[in-house]
């Protein structure tokens, strides 16, 4: 029963010269959205903005703000 959809429906479709022209085109459309997504990433998101107040991780990106960098990794 699925190999005969495969091969008398699925497989035609795919192999059509239409279908791999506008998989090849939204292929070509996908990759260039990755790649100008890659050009546009942004270094130095604050990992205290991801958590909520109310996480015990909050607390930690709060002291290592107001001691770590101000003092650094040697006194």
């Amino acid at each position: 029963m699925i190999s005969k959809i495969f091969r008398e429906y699925y497989g035609p479709f795919l192999l059509d010269c239409f279908t791999k022209k506008v998989f090849i085109f939204i292929y070509i459309i996908y990759l260039s959205l990755a790649i100008l997504g890659c050009t546009m990433l942004k270094e130095g998101l604050n990992p205290k903005f991801l958590v909520l107040d109310s996480f015990y991780l909050s607390k930690f990106y709060i002291l290592m703000d107001e001691t770590f960098w101000e003092e650094g990794m040697i006194n």
